[in-house]
C-alpha cells in the first residue's frame, strides 16, 4: 500500500517536472499559474491541477505520496485504475486515446511460458470484429514489463452493478444475453472459446445503448466446460440473481421443477427450458444456436449496434500500425474517468477501414541483415536459457524530434555528401593508426555516402540496401549468400519474381517496407542494373504491363508497377532509351514516387540513415516500433525465438538499430543504436557491451544441451569457438554521440558463423533431450531404454495422456533404429474405477540425467490426485505404472498406466519405486 504523507510544495512541483506528464512549456505555465493561488499548499495545488485536467486523481494522489511514478509504459501513460486487477487505465500519449493495460508477470520460467501463449492469444483476439467485443489493440514486451492494451471498456463490469441477489427482469437478461451471445459467437467462429465468461467481462453502457463483452486475453489455454454452458451460467445469474446449481444438481430436479421454480420469478417456460438445455448441455449446443433462440425470445427487435467513428481512436491505429511517420495531433483534454467517456472509444471494430490484400510476395533482401543481426547478439536465443538481468533505471522515452528533423530523402543524401567532401577537402578526416586497447572501436572498410533515399515512397518503417554486384564478386560474399541456406534462396527467387531480374544482374538495389491496411508491410525496391537494358526486354521480364495513365515511364499490371527512374533530363522517351534504374512495388507507392511524393524522413529513421554506409555490401535500418509490430511479427513469423529474445535484450530506452555487414580482407560487422537522449552514449554502449557478453557466454554453456547427432557434433565442436572469437572481437563504444558496435572477424567467418547458427537452430536442445555430447547407443530392449538417462524440463505440463504422448514421440524421435515399438498405454477403465482421469495434469517438473523408468515415476507422482504423499511408494499414490506384455502378442511389451488397485487385483509387478520399503 502506497504511505500517505504530505510533502512540501517544491518537492510536489519536483515531482511532477520527473514524473513527464506535461510538456515543459505546459508546466512552467501551470506553476506561474499557481502562483495566484491563495494556498502554497501541495493537497491544494494537486486539486487544482486536477480540476484544470493537467493531471488525473490517481497521478496526484501518486505525486502527492511523494512519488513520480511509474506512469510512462511504452507509448501509453497510466492516468487511473482499471475494471480488475492489474489492469489500469491509461491513454496513448500521442493521440490521448483511453485504452485498458492488463499486465503479467514475467520473472520465472513459468510466467514466460505462459506470456508465450498470452501473447499468441492477443495477435488471435486483435484480427477479430464484432461490435459487441471489447477490442485487443496489441501485446507488448519492454525490458522489465508485459502487457496488452485493449479498449476501454468502461468504469464498471456487471460484477460491480449486479451484487449476489440483484437481478433483471426478463425482457432485459434477454437483451443483454444477446449481445453476450453475439460477441461469444464470433469468437467460436475464429477458434476462441471463452469459457472464463462472468459478469466481470460484461460492460454494459445505457448511454450508447450498447453491451461490450471482454475477450479471454487472461486465458491462454481452453478451461474445463463450453462457451454454452458459460453463457448459460451468465444468464442464470441475471435473471436469478443467484450462482448457478451444478449438472448433477439439474438432473435430480429435472427440467419440469427447474421450470416451475423459475415460475415464481416471474420468468417464462420458454426461456426457463432454453435455460435449463443450455445448462445441462454438451458442446454440441452451440453459441449460434443459443443466439438464435435468445432472438426468438426477445420481446422486440433491436438493430445492430451502429458503427461509430471516433477521431482519437483513428489518429490512436495510425501510430499502432502506422502508415505515415507521425500520427495526426488530437487537442482533445485528458480523458474523464466516468464510464461514458471511456466506452465511447470503443467503436465497432469493422469501422477500420479494409482493403483487398495485395497479392505482392512479402519477400525481400532485408533477411541477410536480420540473420547477421541475430547472429550478433540474437543467437543466445536458440540455445541458452533465459537469465533475467538487471532492469535498466531509465526515464521513459519522451519524443524529442521538432520540425527541424523533417528532412525529405534527397536532402539527407546532400548533406551527408556535403559533411564527408569537406572533410576530405580539409584533409579534417585522417585514419590515425594508433595502438590497438582491445577496446577501441575498429576503423571501418569504407567511408562512404549515406544510403540514397531518393526514390523511396513516404512512410518507410523498414529500409534495407544491399550491394549484390559487390557480394557476388566476393568469394566470401557469395559463400555467406549460400550459407543462409534455403530461406536465402527464397528470398532471391521471389525478388527476381517482383522485378524481373536476377541478382546476378543488379548492381545494387533498396528495399523500403511500408504498412498496409491488411496490417502487413508490403515491400517496394529501387533497382539498379549492372548494365542498361533495353525497354522491350525490361517490358518482357516484367510480364508486359501496360503503362499508367498520366504518368510517364510508368507500368502497371494486377495491382504492381514499375516505374523507370530518369538518369537526366534530357533522356529520351521511354521506347527509345534503355533502362539502367527502376522502382517496382505497389501501384499506389510507385504512382507516389513517380509524382514527386519521396519519403520526409525525421527522428530515428533520419538519424540511422545519415549515419549509414552505402559502400557496404549491406545495410539495413530496423526502428524497434517497426520490428515488434503486428507487421514485423508477420514479416519474421518463422524467426519468432530471435525476435523474442531480442525484444528482451533491448533496453526500452533503444529506438532503433541499424545493421552493416562487409567483406574486405576479412568479415566486418557494424551495429549503430539509436538511443533516447536520457541515457549517456557512454552508459548504453556500456551496457550494450555487458549485455551481448552475457548472452554469448550463455551460449557456448548452452551448446552443451545440443542434441549430439553425427553431421551437427563436428559443427557444434567447433561452435563455441567461433562465440568465443566474435566475444573477443566485439567492441562497444560511442562516437559523435551514437553507440556502436562492431567486430573484425577473419576471411570466411561470417558465412560459417550464420550456417552454424542455422544447424544450431535446427538441433537445439529440447525439454527432453539428452545432455550428451556423444552419439546415444541405442537400447535394444525395453528394460534397456527405461534405464538410458534423460531431462524432463516442463513449466506447464500439459494433461497426462498428452505429456505421454509426447514423451513417447521424444524418445521415437532420438532412437530412430529402435529395434522394437515403445508404446505406453492407459488403462482409461481401471482410472475410472479410482476417480481418476485420463486429462489429470501434472505439475511443473524439472528432472535433469535420471533413466527414463525415473522420470515416469515422477509423472506419476506428480499426476496423483493427492497431493499430500510423500512419495511413490506412499499407498495414497494411486497413479502408478507397471511394464506388461500385450495379450495377442505377448512377446510384445509395452509401458500400462493404471492403479496400484488394478496392479494388485491383475496380478502384475509394480516397479520397486513403488514398493514400500521395509
Amino acid at each position: 500500500m502506497m504511505q500517505s504523507l504530505k510533502i512540501g510544495i517544491d518537492q510536489f512541483w519536483e515531482k511532477l517536472r520527473e514524473s513527464q506528464l506535461l510538456p515543459e512549456s505546459e508546466f512552467d505555465r501551470l506553476r506561474a499559474d499557481s502562483a495566484s493561488l491563495s494556498h502554497e499548499d501541495s493537497d491544494f495545488v494537486a486539486k487544482w491541477l486536477v480540476g484544470e485536467k493537467a493531471i488525473t486523481p490517481l497521478q496526484a494522489k501518486v505525486l502527492r505520496a511523494g512519488h513520480s511514478g511509474q506512469f510512462h509504459f511504452g507509448r501509453y501513460c497510466v492516468i487511473g485504475p482499471g475494471p480488475h486487477e492489474n489492469v489500469w487505465l491509461a491513454r496513448d500519449q500521442k493521440t490521448a486515446f483511453p485504452v485498458w493495460l492488463h499486465f503479467f508477470p514475467g520473472q520465472s520460467k513459468e510466467d514466460l511460458s505462459a506470456w508465450d501463449k498470452i501473447e499468441s492469444r492477443a495477435e488471435q483476439l486483435a484480427s477479430v470484429s464484432q461490435p459487441n467485443l471489447i477490442r485487443v489493440y496489441e501485446s507488448i514486451v519492454t525490458r522489465d514489463y508485459r502487457f496488452v492494451a485493449t479498449a476501454a471498456g468502461g468504469a464498471q463490469s456487471l460484477a460491480d452493478k449486479m451484487p449476489l441477489k440483484r437481478r433483471l427482469n426478463e425482457a432485459q437478461a434477454v437483451d443483454v444475453m444477446r449481445e453476450v451471445a453475439a460477441a461469444v459467437a464470433e469468437l467460436e467462429h475464429n477458434s476462441i472459446r471463452h469459457d472464463s465468461l462472468s459478469l466481470a467481462h460484461i460492460f454494459p453502457n445505457a448511454k450508447q445503448k450498447i453491451t461490450r463483452v471482454l475477450p479471454p486475453v487472461t486465458e491462454p489455454e481452453s478451461y474445463n466446460g463450453t462457451n454454452t454452458n458459460a453463457l448459460a451460467r451468465v444468464f442464470y445469474r441475471l435473471l436469478t440473481g443467484r450462482d448457478a446449481p451444478d449438472k448433477k444438481k439439474l438432473s435430480k430436479i429435472g427440467s419440469k421443477k427447474f421450470v416451475e421454480s423459475l415460475q415464481t420469478k416471474k420468468i417464462r417456460p420458454r426461456v426457463s427450458e432454453l435455460l435449463h438445455e443450455a445448462l445441462t448441455s454438451g458442446d454440441s449446443f452451440e453459441p449460434e444456436v443459443f443466439l438464435q433462440r435468445l432472438e426468438k425470445l426477445a420481446d422486440s427487435k433491436t438493430d445492430s449496434p451502429k458503427e461509430m467513428t471516433h477521431a482519437r481512436e483513428t489518429a490512436y491505429l495510425a501510430g499502432l500500425v502506422p502508415w505515415q511517420d507521425e500520427p495526426p495531433v488530437i487537442e482533445d483534454q485528458i480523458p474523464e474517468l466516468e464510464s461514458e467517456s471511456l466506452s465511447a472509444g470503443n467503436p465497432d471494430r469493422q469501422s477500420a477501414p479494409q482493403t483487398k490484400k495485395r497479392q505482392l510476395p512479402v519477400a525481400v533482401p532485408v533477411c541477410l541483415a536480420l540473420l547477421g543481426f541475430a547472429t550478433l547478439i540474437g543467437v543466445g536465443a536458440l540455445i541458452a536459457n533465459r537469465k533475467k538481468l538487471d532492469p535498466p533505471k531509465l526515464v521513459v522515452e519522451r519524443d524529442k524530434s521538432t520540425d527541424a528533423d523533417l528532412l525529405d530523402a534527397a536532402t539527407v543524401a546532400e548533406n551527408r555528401r556535403k559533411e564527408i567532401e569537406t572533410l576530405m577537402a580539409t584533409q579534417a578526416y585522417v585514419q590515425e593508426i594508433v595502438e590497438d586497447d582491445s577496446q577501441s572501436l575498429w576503423e571501418s572498410p569504407t567511408t562512404g555516402f549515406s544510403i540514397d533515399v531518393a526514390h523511396v515512397p513516404p512512410s518507410p518503417r523498414m529500409i534495407a540496401a544491399v550491394n549484390w554486384a559487390s557480394i557476388n564478386e566476393s568469394e566470401f560474399g557469395s559463400r555467406t549468400l549460400k550459407s543462409l541456406g534455403p530461406k536465402m534462396d527464397r528470398v532471391l527467387s521471389q525478388m527476381e519474381a517482383l522485378g524481373g531480374f536476377g541478382v546476378s544482374e543488379i548492381e545494387s538495389s533498396i528495399t523500403s517496407l511500408h504498412s498496409n491496411l491488411s496490417f502487413e508491410y508490403d515491400p517496394f525496391i529501387v533497382i539498379n542494373l549492372k548494365e542498361p537494358v533495353d525497354l522491350e526486354a525490361c517490358m518482357q521480364s516484367w510480364g508486359q504491363p501496360t503503362p499508367t495513365p498520366g504518368i510517364e515511364r510508368a507500368f502497371e499490371k494486377s495491382g504492381r508497377s514499375w516505374w523507370i527512374v530518369p538518369e537526366d533530363s534530357s533522356e529520351a522517351e521511354p521506347q527509345d532509351s534503355k533502362v539502367t534504374s527502376f522502382v517496382v512495388g505497389p501501384t499506389e507507392l510507385v504512382q507516389q514516387v513517380a509524382n514527386g511524393e519521396v519519403a520526409a524522413l525525421s527522428g530515428t529513421m533520419l538519424r540511422l540513415v545519415e549515419s549509414s554506409d552505402a559502400n557496404r555490401d549491406v545495410n539495413l535500418i530496423l526502428p524497434t516500433i517497426s520490428l515488434f509490430n503486428t507487421e514485423g511479427q508477420k514479416l519474421f513469423a518463422d524467426q519468432q525465438k530471435w525476435m523474442k529474445e531480442l525484444r528482451l535484450l533491448l533496453p526500452e530506452s533503444v529506438r532503433g538499430i541499424s545493421v552493416s555487414l562487409h567483406h574486405d580482407r576479412g568479415d566486418y560487422l557494424e551495429v549503430r543504436i539509436d538511443n533516447t537522449k536520457d541515457l549517456l552514449p557512454t552508459e548504453a554502449a556500456s551496457r550494450m557491451r555487458d549485455r551481448v557478453e552475457e548472452r554469448l557466454d550463455q551460449s557456448r554453456i548452452g551448446l552443451q544441451e545440443s542434441r549430439a547427432l553425427p553431421y551437427w557434433e563436428p559443427v557444434r565442436l567447433r561452435y563455441g569457438a567461433m562465440l568465443r572469437e566474435l566475444s573477443g572481437q566485439l567492441r562497444w563504444d560511442s562516437e559523435f554521440g551514437e553507440v556502436i558496435g562492431n567486430a573484425w572477424l577473419p576471411p570466411g567467418a561470417m558465412h560459417n558463423l550464420f550456417a552454424a547458427t542455422e544447424l544450431a537452430m535446427a538441433f537445439e536442445p529440447t525439454a527432453q533431450t539428452v545432455a550428451s555430447s556423444n552419439k546415444p547407443q541405442t537400447p535394444q530392449t525395453l528394460e534397456e531404454l527405461l534405464a538410458a538417462p534423460r531431462n524432463l524440463s516442463i513449466a506447464n505440463p500439459p494433461d497426462l495422456n498428452v505429456l505421454l504422448k509426447n514423451i513417447r514421440g521424444e524418445v521415437a524421435d532420438q532412437y530412430l533404429d529402435l529395434p522394437f515399438e515403445f508404446e505406453i498405454r492407459i488403462a482409461g477403465t481401471d482410472l475410472q474405477k479410482d476417480g481418476i482421469t485420463q486429462n489429470q495434469r501434472p505439475g511443473p517438473l524439472q528432472i535433469e540425467n535420471r533413466s527414463l523408468s525415473e522420470i515416469l515415476t515422477q509423472v506419476m507422482v506428480s499426476a496423483n490426485p493427492n497431493r499430500e504423499i510423500t512419495g511413490a511408494s506412499d499407498p495414497n499414490c494411486k497413479l502408478v505404472w507397471v511394464v506388461t506384455e500385450d495379450d495377442e502378442t505377448p512377446e510384445k511389451k509395452y509401458v500400462l498406466v493404471t492403479t496400484r488397485t488394478a496392479v494388485t487385483e491383475k496380478g502384475l509387478t509394480l516397479p520397486d519405486a513403488f514398493v514400500a520399503q521395509p
